[in-house]
């Protein structure tokens, strides 16, 4: 029997929590523009033209080719394990497209600047089926434009096919009215965010996703979908600076989402495999037709970001090249330990890749500081929700922070202490990786004065401060630690 005060807690989950995951910004500001529907989208502050400036080589140690992964680490060609940051752009409004709504050379130079390594570019179904009939190629051709200039500087694409609230006609955004099927549902038009678990016509469209069920085109819809995933694949397949594709943003159970709430050892399981499991076995079949590079990601049901229950999907058809992407909003801070280590578990069990794709609930310093704390202590790469075009604001400054973004070898502890611009790191050696040289980000915006360092069982190798510090294992060393401080020569 569905419990009251499990709904409650949900209830409560989804007022605070969401809040941040559906929207595209955390707060509105100066250079901002919020819709009915509460979505903060930047304004312009750019454009997708290439920059006019000259862009720096990229230095030593550097990110390039196609990213894979081995167990739960991410790693480049090379086999370095990857502890890469980054941050989310989404456009939710149409025509869905980040260089039309101002994402441009300006928003990318001041990403990179931070040390940032791949932006979660958001892709709409909106925006690849705006009507009934072929996949929007104009609309692809406008991603493309965001993933190339991002690729000038050096910055990765993760492809996340984004949705909220199922789409405009019932929700927020996501998936065109033509895709929608709600049968007789009542549609509360319920605002963001309790409409997931008070409109029955939400539950209704996302079960009728998981039934795949005909529309009124008479193709079923899982059939139409995958149509647009294999334009998308297509176009990318053999793109170097695309990280991968994250198959579906957040995906709810459709209508029988309380049995979800029953079992807080093995949530929601049962639908995990019968729902999520199948459609994400047949979009990385259609994605594996035209591309064998990429990382394929699935995402548990939202309800699992709330740090209650294990997630039960599988490895995207358990492709050898595809893992588990997962968001972090709980309603108390004590439980977000638990999403990590569920995930944590999960990359364990599944052996299956592992990266946090959305983190953070409000604006400010402390949730920044805290949370990224925990998902670096963790040693799992992230993404955080989401950019603003204000860089003042605290959260965009409290991104700025070192980091070991490759690694020769397997990554051991990480810390980054913000009051005092410390940061720490360990790690051992691994065989089979070609590339002795670990990287760690230093941006030069977080030491403006230099920093120092000290090293044990490895030596340095450059000759002064960079944005990137490179190292190497000493030949009599099996492992080495690292402390960065700022102010100091490098040497």
């Amino acid at each position: 029997m569905f419990k009251p005060l499990k709904y409650v807690i949900l209830a409560l989950a989804f007022s605070v929590i969401l809040a941040a995951c559906s929207s595209s910004g955390t707060n509105p500001t100066a250079n901002s523009v919020v819709a009915s529907n509460g979505i903060v989208a930047t304004t312009s502050t750019g454009s997708c033209k290439s920059p006019t400036e000259a862009i720096s080589n990229v230095q030593p140690g550097s990110l390039s080719g196609f990213i894979s992964h081995r167990g739960r680490w991410l790693t480049d060609s090379s086999g370095r394990v990857l502890l890469i940051h980054g941050i989310n752009e989404v456009n939710k409004s149409a025509p869905f497209s980040p260089c039309k709504a101002g994402f441009g050379v300006s928003d990318v130079r001041w990403i990179a600047s931070q040390g940032l390594k791949v932006v979660r570019l958001g892709v709409l179904f909106s925006g690849l089926f705006p009507k009934p009939g072929s996949v929007n190629q104009n609309y692809i051709n406008e991603i493309a434009a965001t993933v190339n200039l991002l690729a000038e500087y050096h910055i990765y694409t993760l492809l996340d096919y984004h949705q909220d609230g199922y789409g405009p006609s019932v929700g927020s955004d996501g998936f065109p009215s033509w895709l929608t099927i709600t049968g007789n549902a009542k549609n509360t038009h319920t605002g963001f965010p309790l409409y997931y678990v008070t409109n029955p016509a939400i539950q209704a469209a996302f079960q009728n996703l998981w039934n795949n069920s005909k529309l009124k085109t008479g193709q079923r819809i899982q059939t139409v979908l995958n149509q647009g995933y294999l334009a998308v694949a297509k176009k990318f397949a053999t793109d170097p600076w695309v990280l991968g594709y994250e198959i579906l943003n957040e995906p709810w159970p459709g209508v029988t989402w309380k049995s979800c709430l029953n079992n807080a050892t093995f949530g929601c399981s049962n639908l995990d495999k019968s729902e999520l499991d199948t459609f994400y076995a047949s979009v990385t079949k259609t994605i594996r037709s035209v591309d064998v590079h990429h990382l394929i990601f699935g995402e548990p049901f939202v309800l699992f970001n709330f740090g209650e229950s294990p997630a039960g999907i599988s490895v995207p058809g358990n492709d050898p090249n595809a893992g588990m992407a997962f968001h972090m909003y709980t309603l108390s801070p004590a439980q977000e330990p638990s999403v990590i280590n569920y995930a944590l578990d999960w990359a364990k069990s599944h052996n299956g890749a592992l990266l946090n794709t959305e983190w953070d609930t409000t604006n400010g310093v402390a949730p920044i500081i805290r949370q990224s704390t925990e998902l670096n202590n963790a040693l799992i790469p992230w993404i955080y929700w989401a950019y603003v075009s204000d860089h003042t604001s605290p959260t965009m400054q409290d991104l700025n922070q070192p980091y070991p973004l490759a690694v020769s070898g397997t990554p051991t502890a990480y810390n980054y202490n913000f009051s005092a611009a410390v940061m720490t790191f360990s790690w051992k050696r691994t065989t089979g990786i070609s590339n002795p040289v670990t990287s760690v980000e230093t941006p030069l915006t977080t030491y403006p004065n230099g920093y120092s360092v000290e090293v044990t069982g490895a030596k340095v190798l450059n000759k002064k401060c960079g944005s990137i510090l490179n190292l190497e294992l000493l030949k009599d060393s099996n492992s080495a630690s690292l402390t960065i401080t700022p102010g100091g020569s490098c040497k």
